[in-house]
This record gives structure tokens, sequence and C-alpha cells, in this order.
């Protein structure tokens, strides 16, 4: 008999997975729109005009990878992109066991606006290009993780086909986790978030179990997080007749 596993375990990227990409980037959101604000001021002051805004979604920072080089990318400044050391075979590790793997994190890096008058909308109609900086998903699609231990003739496989959820935008994770149970129909008390940021514990609020990463995350830190969601919820699941677990690690 084997202590089950949550259905959901959802991780912020920066700092929990990976140190971030190199870019300037704003850590304070209030900051972010204060300086989209004046960006926006400073335009006016030109036009007098109606603004539409279109959002992209489409890289700014570009990343690239060395033929089919495992676990690095590299950044704008050619500087390292991976995996902490033992997240590779922990994704390998949830995603055999059946769980629910989502990367809940907040775009740190700023928008880019721009303004853009198209001559085939209303006259007088100036457009504001918002190009939101989608660099997370593109560094998944990219960053090659390594075979799972043992099976070291496997291909590496995109960082990206191990999340089955991906929520990375600015806010509140709050937001982030209410996304997850539309989308998902899993129960807040079935997932658990390991985050480096304490600011983020609010989560508990909607019955979500919450993970300090105080480092980087490993295998000791994986385990505190699942021993601590396994107090709250103490169900266990039987073997089935081969004797095998029906859901564990």
């Amino acid at each position: 008999m084997t202590s089950r596993l949550p259905q959901l375990v959802a991780f912020d990227l920066e700092y929990v997975l990976s140190d971030p990409p190199s870019d300037v980037h704003f850590d304070d959101e209030a900051a972010f729109r204060q300086a989209k604000l004046h960006a926006l001021a400073s335009l006016d002051r030109y036009t007098r005009h109606t603004y539409v805004f279109i959002s992209f979604s489409f890289l700014i920072t570009p990343f690239k990878r060395e033929g089919n080089e495992l676990n690095m990318v590299l950044d704008r400044y050619d500087q390292r992109i991976s995996f902490y050391h033992e997240v590779p075979q922990i994704l390998h590790r949830l995603q055999s066991a059946g769980v629910i793997v989502a990367a809940c994190s907040r775009t740190s890096a700023p928008e880019l606006c721009v303004a853009a008058p198209l001559s085939f909308f209303p006259l007088h109609t100036n457009f504001i290009v918002c190009a939101g900086v989608d660099s997370a998903r593109r560094a998944l699609s990219l960053l090659l993780v390594p075979p799972r231990a043992g099976d070291k003739h496997a291909p590496g496989r995109p960082a990206i086909q191990f999340f089955d959820q991906m929520e990375i935008y600015p806010g509140s994770k709050i937001t982030h986790f209410k996304k997850l149970h539309q989308k998902t129909g899993i129960a807040y008390s079935e997932m658990l978030f390991f985050d480096d940021e304490h600011r983020n514990q609010e989560v508990e609020s909607l019955g979500v179990t919450f993970t300090l990463v105080r480092k980087e995350l490993n295998e000791r830190t994986l385990e505190q997080g699942l021993t601590e969601w396994r107090k709250r919820h103490p169900v266990e699941v039987m073997e089935d007749a081969a004797g095998d677990d029906v859901k564990g690690i």
C-alpha cells in the first residue's frame, strides 16, 4: 500500500525549475504597469486619436539550441538556460505516474508597445501593438530533457511535452489556479504547487497545497511537498491484483 499522489503538480518556472533568461525585466508588476501607462501617455501627446489594443504572442528574446544538446538552450546573450540538475528526472517521475504537470508562472518580461496606424481600419485609429513576450514557451520547446535514468540511449524530448497545462502571464497565482481548475476539473485539494515566493502561498486560500522552494527544485523538496500534501489528504491506494500500485511514484 502506498500514499497516493496529487492529481496535479504545478511549478513556477524561474528559480524553481531553472534560472531565468538574462534579459532585463521588471520584477515589480506595478512598476511595469506604470511604465506602460507612461509610454501610452507619451504617445497620446503626439496624437489625439483613439487607440485600439491588439495583443500578439511572439518571441522577442531569441533562443537557440546547438544541435541535439541536452538540457541546454542559449538566450540572446549566449547565456546558458537549463533545468536544475534533478528536475529532468522529477519530470519523468511525475509523468510516468500519470500526474498532470503544470507550469504556473508570471511572465517577467515587459510588453513591447508600439504605435501602428493601419489604413484599412477607420480613419484616425491608431493601433498599439502589445507584444506579450512568450519566452518560456519557446524555451521549453527547444530545451531537450535527457532520457530517464537507465535509458541512456533514448533521445531527448522537448521539455514542453512534459507540461500538460501552461498558465504563464502576469497577475496573482490565484487566477492561474482558477484557470487550471476550470480547464482540468481537478479539485484544488488535488493540487500541489512549488514556488520560490512566499506571497504565492495565497493559493492555499483555494485549497491548493503550497511548498516554498528555497533554492531550486530537487528530490528532497519534491518529497517535502508530497509529504505535506499527504498529511492534509491521508487517503491511501490499495495495490491491484498484480501487486502494482494503482497510482504512485
